[in-house]
C-alpha cells in the first residue's frame, strides 16, 4: 500500500495529475452513446470493431450487438468524440451512425 501511494504521489507532483480525468483539470465523466451499426456479418466483425475502438484514447468499453444491429459505446468526452468512434468504424467498412429515431 504504501508503494502504491508513493507511486500516486509521484505521478502527481510529476505529471501534474489530480484524481481521474485529463490532466491537471477537472474530472471529466465518462458518456455513453448509442450508435446503428450496420454491415457486420459475424462476431468477428464484433470483435474487429471492439479491437479497433479500444486503441482510440478515450475509450472505456463496449457493447455490440451482432442481431440489433446497435452498440453502445463508453468514453470520455475530453478526448474522444461520438463522430470520431463512428468514423473508426466506418474506416473497418462499416455503416456507423446515430440510432434511427422510431416513427
Amino acid at each position: 500500500m504504501k508503494i502504491f501511494s508513493s507511486v500516486i504521489f509521484l505521478c502527481t507532483l510529476l505529471l501534474g495529475l489530480s484524481g481521474c480525468g485529463n490532466a491537471g483539470g477537472d474530472p471529466v465523466d465518462p458518456e455513453t452513446v448509442e450508435l446503428s451499426v450496420t454491415g457486420m456479418t459475424c462476431e468477428n466483425c464484433v470483435n474487429g470493431i471492439q479491437h479497433t475502438l479500444s486503441r482510440l484514447d478515450g475509450y472505456i468499453q463496449s457493447d455490440i450487438d451482432l442481431e440489433t444491429e446497435r452498440a453502445r459505446i463508453t468514453y470520455d468526452p475530453g478526448k474522444v468524440t461520438p463522430a470520431q468512434l463512428m468514423t473508426r468504424i466506418s474506416q473497418l467498412g462499416f455503416e456507423a451512425g446515430p440510432v434511427p429515431e422510431t416513427p
